[in-house]
């Protein structure tokens, strides 16, 4: 069977019953693979509760029925339980439970939560330290439950108390130290004009807060999660900017917003611009765990070498860790423009024709650095540290604001701080945005309406999943 990596299409599907069915759908040229087109997906697994090592372990190289699969299907077989968990909770999310805050009521109990302490800090905390945390993450929850069943008037009020109180948890189980030793203040200031309109708020980040605390300890509990060649989750530390490195830096709401891991399609939509983060799949080859390849999914096509020039020049613009991967291959499918890099040495004529081979839409590398073990393999760590945060695990990358790579946590405290303001102090500026109301003092300002509503659906998952993964990780 040879199939390229572009002209083959992998299905997951996850229904009802959490039944997980994977197919392989030719899409290479010719009589047969017109015909395969045709019949459709033809699903070579179906299980209920499929593991990832099962996974693995099921196909390695090949289907149940012994049927070969291609070299690069095997390196996407190796990583597909990533896409089999977003399918799950998606369908689960679908049936209405958003939300199971089992996790966070468990570590509410003091006893729950010590052993879990000292796996983490390797210390044994207090009774009244655990006691603190609790007690925070309590408020937090009930702050989260009551903004989700409020109007939108003043969600984003109770969900930034919530977001305060599961900041101070987190900050009180890495330091042990008291909630009575935390900073007052916030830590950041509203410092937007009078008249300015929702995407416009802008915040300030200060030296000393409650902001400053929780940023220096998510800033370092940013990962590079992969999968090895037996689908085994592994990771290595990829810290964020420090608050030192914060301090000064002013965001707007639309900038921040445009750096959310999972807004960025809806951004585009609603401001007709790129996001400042998107979506990759990075992963080590199947066959050789110094290789890594990080692909890239882009709607605007190229037709020759020229456009795929453009295009390669406009993603390493927004995300400069790229200048330091290769491109070895690129081509169109799907309606995508899918180009990959790897860890080995940038030519100087990385794109020209001497080095990058055109197939007709294809390009691909002449020498083929990922079938010649004598290329240089560059270790991921030292081609991602320098830029501290420029990948949200291994699944997005984001683009530096003013130098800074900001933990995408401190993106979500940041942007509800912002709004709780808005609904604090300019409550009137709020009410006249959510109404949709215009008149001739004030035209309407309800453009980023359904990407703030997005944003605190996804913010209302993402902290709490932030705490309970935090102190319980083997949940």
């Amino acid at each position: 069977m040879r199939t390229a990596w572009f002209k083959t299409r992998c299905v997951v599907s996850v229904d009802t019953h959490n039944e997980v069915r994977f197919a392989a759908v030719p899409l290479s040229g010719g009589d047969w693979g017109r015909r395969k087109q045709r019949a459709g997906p033809r699903w070579i697994y179906t299980g209920r509760g499929l593991k990832a090592s099962q996974f693995g372990d099921r196909f390695g190289t090949s289907t149940p029925s012994g049927t070969p699969v291609a070299p690069k299907l095997a390196v996407t077989i190796s990583s597909l339980h990533a896409l089999i968990g977003y399918h799950k909770r998606r369908r689960r999310n679908q049936m209405g439970d958003v939300n199971d805050w089992t996790r966070i009521t468990f570590l509410e109990s003091a006893e729950n939560l010590k052993p879990r302490i000292k796996a983490l800090t390797g210390k044994i905390p207090s009774t009244s330290i655990a006691r603190d945390i609790g007690v925070c993450l309590q408020q937090g929850r009930l702050f989260f439950e009551s903004a989700e069943r409020s109007e939108l008037a003043i969600q984003p009020l109770l969900f930034f108390y919530g977001t305060l109180a599961f900041a101070k948890a987190l900050v009180v189980g890495r330091t042990l130290q008291s909630t009575a030793t935390l900073p007052q203040s916030h830590g950041v200031s509203d410092v937007s004009r009078p008249t300015a309109r929702l995407s416009e708020l802008e915040v300030r980040v200060g030296s000393c807060g409650t902001f400053q605390r929780f940023n220096d300890v998510v800033a370092q509990l940013n990962r590079f999660k992969y999968f090895d060649r037996e689908s085994m989750t592994r990771s290595f530390t990829l810290p964020a900017a420090s608050s030192v490195e914060m301090e000064g830096v002013r965001f707007t709401v639309k900038e921040i917003l445009s750096r959310i891991p999972g807004l960025g399609a809806l951004y585009q939509r609603t401001y007709h611009e790129p996001a400042n983060t998107e979506p990759v799949t990075v992963n080590p080859a199947l066959n050789d765990n110094t290789y890594w390849q990080l692909r890239i999914d882009d709607h605007a096509l190229f037709s020759d070498r020229a456009s795929l020039k453009v295009l390669v020049q406009s993603w390493r613009a927004r995300f400069p860790v790229l200048n330091r991967f290769r491109v070895v291959e690129a081509g169109c499918a799907w309606d995508n423009a899918i180009v990959l890099f790897a860890n080995v040495p940038v030519p100087p004529n990385e794109l020209d024709e001497e080095v990058l081979l055109q197939d007709q839409t294809r390009f691909v590398t002449i020498d083929r650095p990922e079938q010649d073990a004598s290329v240089k393999r560059l270790p991921i760590e030292s081609l991602i540290d320098p830029d501290g945060g420029s990948f949200d695990g291994a699944r997005s990358l984001l683009s530096p604001h003013r130098g800074v790579y900001a933990s995408k946590y401190s993106l979500h405290y940041l942007a509800m701080f912002m709004l709780s303001s808005l609904v604090r102090y300019r409550p009137q500026a709020w009410v006249h945005a959510i109404t949709r109301t215009a008149n001739s003092q004030r035209p309407a300002d309800d453009q980023a309406l359904t990407l703030l509503a997005a944003f605190m659906r996804l913010h209302s998952m993402e902290v709490p999943a932030l705490v309970a993964g935090t102190f319980d990780p083997d949940d």
